[in-house]
């Protein structure tokens, strides 16, 4: 455990970096003692030379950049069986001429369930990134102080699953950078692993939804009128029953035109720039008015660090949105989880890949951005990278409770019971069925692996080529590969694709491509605009927003054309893209940020309790 830098007091310890230049990163953390919990957390800077932004200035733990060597004083307060504690730590920064590290992001992380509980799975996944000041040649790793935790490294970045713990426990991380100018420059970070209340038995977070969720979870709005039920019906470790409409009504229960305002009293998240982002996405984006009629369909909206892949959750009623798809500053990305998708990996062994993605004028609609430039993004590039995936999660929220169930819902219901039955992708699987058994078989593997395991594919399908998927994805009414992983996400993709066509006037690009060689085996555009598809899809489209002509607004739909097989998948995907050459290939290496992305764009819909 590291010294704190000012005495222990009672009833928490504070604690800092002993060693900081200008151009790192400072953490400073605040350890409870035992048997002693707080609330209403806050940090305040009294003195230094510049001002310093925290962005989860409500937790235990706080991290910003310091750019301007010289003392700085900040005071630490909590609410402690009711009454308000504070405590004061300073830190010296010395200034430096040397190329510098920095260890992104000091934070607070949930225990794990306990090693008695090993059949559950939740769990809370951390992640630590080093940037420095010059391009890096190696990292090395160094957990410094706390409780050993198994770690892996991936260059820049640390991950591991947080412990379980008996009290507040601070662990400590050093990495050694080594630039490509021989160089050198260390820098710690600390991880607070929260000893917090988890319901290891029936809780539907740790149990169901195999996770824990963040301690810093709160109310977007003190003072909404749900502030005091928000995080206890949504989000909490403890929760094993769902709450009742009469407790948490639908959004369309309150209001069937609700208000940005109304929607923002329901939003929780665990760093309140993901509320302000989401409430500017909301009144300015081109998106915002779709966006607004299908959030009717939820109880509330979560957004925090550790969704990752984002869901919808009939259980509750909520949906749960990653931020990284809201981030608009490097400070603000810093505070995300690096974690990869679990399922990231699983179609690895396959001959082929299969992705649908969106173009305007023959060039990738969205754009790559890297962590370790530090580049800022517009809010225009924001936008469009949110309301794909809102337009996904919330199919799902309106295929489970439908709009035209919602004037007949009891207040003695709940989210979890008006979701069994009648829901929209019965009917889908009836009148419009996949009917390919081989891709459907292969989703089942690909996308239906838990985690932790290892996908179990036949020969057969790990004979398959790119062509042969092709062969069998074309005559059947799937708009992309994720479609065949159940049939709520038939019905999510589809929509995910028309709306984005509608609101951006994007074109839809579906390419299979061979892993080994990136050459195309099979590809076409605009396949959610096929004649033989406009009944599936103005089905679902008016079955989700009832106030849209289904079938007029797939009929403006550009027509599908085929792509011709043989040349690099990138180049399929976007021809015009100043990367390609006129032959067709690529000139360089690349990957748009997007491919790195691609399960949780698509994001998936939690399974219902059993």
């Amino acid at each position: 455990m590291p010294p704190p830098t000012s005495g222990s007091t009672d009833p928490f310890t504070l604690y800092a970096q002993q060693e900081i230049v200008e151009g790192q990163t400072l953490g400073l953390a605040a350890v409870f003692n035992r048997g002693l919990e707080g609330s209403d957390f806050s940090w305040q800077q009294l003195s230094g030379p510049v001002q310093l932004e925290f962005l989860a200035g409500n937790s235990k733990v706080v991290s910003a950049d310091v750019d301007v060597a010289g003392n700085y004083t900040f005071r630490f307060s909590s609410q402690i069986n009711g009454t308000l504690q504070s405590a004061d730590i300073s830190v010296n920064v010395q200034a430096s001429s040397s190329p510098a590290a920095q260890l992104r992001l000091d934070h607070t992380a949930v225990e794990q369930l306990p090693a008695s509980n090993a059949s559950r799975t939740g769990k809370q996944t951390v992640s630590l990134r080093v940037d420095g000041d010059l391009a890096i040649s190696n990292v090395s790793w160094q957990q410094v102080s706390g409780p050993a935790v198994t770690t892996t490294t991936n260059g820049q970045y640390l991950f591991f699953t947080a412990p379980s713990v008996s009290r507040d426990t601070l662990l400590e991380f050093k990495a050694t950078v080594t630039f490509s100018s021989g160089q050198t420059a260390t820098e710690q970070a600390f991880v607070l692993i929260d000893d917090t209340p988890i319901n290891s038995t029936d809780g539907y977070f740790p149990v169901y939804a195999e996770q824990v969720m963040s301690s810093d979870i709160h109310p977007y709005r003190a003072d909404s009128p749900y502030a005091d039920v928000l995080v206890d019906c949504v989000v909490s470790n403890t929760l094993n029953n769902t709450c009742r409409f009469s407790t948490l009504p639908l959004l369309a229960m309150d209001s069937e035109t609700p208000t940005v305002d109304d929607v923002m009293n329901r939003v929780v998240v665990s760093h309140d720039w993901m509320g302000q982002r989401f409430e500017e996405y909301l009144r300015n984006s081109a998106a915002g008015s779709d966006v607004m009629r299908l959030l009717r369909a939820t109880t509330a909206v979560v957004i925090s660090y550790d969704v990752t892949p984002a869901f919808f959750w009939s259980a509750t009623g909520a949906i749960y949105l990653d931020p990284v798809y809201l981030w608009q500053t490097p400070q603000e990305r810093d505070t995300l989880l690096d974690a990869p998708d679990y399922r990231a990996a699983f179609g690895d062994a396959l001959q082929f890949d299969m992705y649908t993605t969106y173009t305007q004028n023959d060039e990738f609609f969205f754009k790559g951005y890297s962590a370790s430039q530090r580049q800022s993004r517009p809010f225009e590039e924001m936008a469009k990278d949110i309301s794909r995936l809102l337009f996904h999660e919330l199919a799902h929220a309106n295929d489970y409770i439908s709009p035209a169930r919602w004037a007949s819902l009891s207040t003695t219901s709940d989210p979890f019971s008006a979701s069994r039955s009648n829901r929209i992708n019965q009917t889908l699987e009836s009148s419009y069925p996949l009917t390919s058994v081989e891709m459907q078989a292969l989703a089942d593997v690909r996308f239906g692996t838990g985690a932790g395991q290892t996908p179990n594919y036949s020969a057969t399908q790990l004979s398959y080529t790119a062509a042969d998927i092709g062969g069998f994805f074309a005559p059947d009414s799937g708009v992309d590969f994720y479609n065949y992983s159940a049939i709520a996400e038939d019905l999510a993709m589809y929509f995910q694709h028309m709306l984005m066509v509608k609101t951006f006037g994007v074109d839809t690009v579906t390419v299979i491509w061979d892993q080994d060689t990136n050459i195309t085996g099979w590809a076409e555009k605009n396949r959610i605009g096929k004649d033989a598809l406009q009944g599936k899809a103005a089905f679902i489209l008016e079955s989700i927003i009832p106030e849209l002509d289904g079938s007029a607004t797939v009929a403006a739909f550009s027509d599908n054309q085929a792509i011709a097989a043989g040349e690099d998948y990138l180049c399929t995907f976007a021809p015009a893209d100043p990367r390609c050459t006129a032959s067709g290939k690529t000139t360089q290496p690349w990957l748009p940020q997007e491919f790195t992305q691609r399960l949780q764009a698509h994001g998936t819909a939690k399974l219902p309790l059993q």
